[in-house]
């Protein structure tokens, strides 16, 4: 069975308009970069059951990780073609993660600077560093700022975190 992507979800690097995904099965899992992009944030429904940031960020944050090592040997061997394959995941998980982190998901893809400029758990410039990674994620000096923005995100949940814990 497949899905049409929404087109407030059409927005490259990661969908076009008309795009459609195959419902994953069982064997797709999250963290090892399985599920369609935004997958969470896309599915209504039963499907929209599972999702627990408590249980979904940790994930997102060890998968970034990983990424984040495939494209840092990538961008040191100036391997544009395998670069472009992994850039997609690595800033849907970065631009997920600000979301999450609010206890939000995803609402759009187009405008979602603007968005994003609107949650109330945010680092620094948030809005005008994810337009600029947008403009070209593919980018050496975009990679390094999503690198950057999800420290300061990994950061920013723990404090959160910590907060939550103390007010129960």
């Amino acid at each position: 069975m497949s899905i049409d992507i929404p087109e407030h979800f059409c927005r490259a690097p990661f969908y076009d308009s008309g795009d459609h995904v195959l419902k994953p099965d069982e064997t797709n899992q999250f963290e090892h970069g399985t599920l369609p992009l935004f997958w969470f944030d896309l599915v209504e429904g039963q499907d929209a059951q599972h999702w627990d940031k408590h249980e979904l960020l940790p994930k997102l944050f060890k998968r970034w990780h990983e990424l984040d090592e495939i494209l840092s040997v990538y961008h040191e061997q100036e391997n544009k073609q395998e670069v472009a394959r992994f850039t997609p995941e690595f800033t849907a998980l970065v631009i997920e993660a600000f979301f999450w982190i609010n206890d939000k998901r995803v609402p759009t893809l187009i405008e979602v600077e603007d968005e994003v400029a609107k949650l109330a758990y945010i680092p620094p410039n948030s809005k005008d560093r994810l337009a600029f990674v947008l403009i070209a994620p593919h980018r050496y000096r975009c990679y390094i700022q999503m690198r950057s923005l999800m420290e300061e995100l990994e950061k920013l949940n723990a404090r959160l975190r910590v907060m939550e814990a103390r007010s129960k």
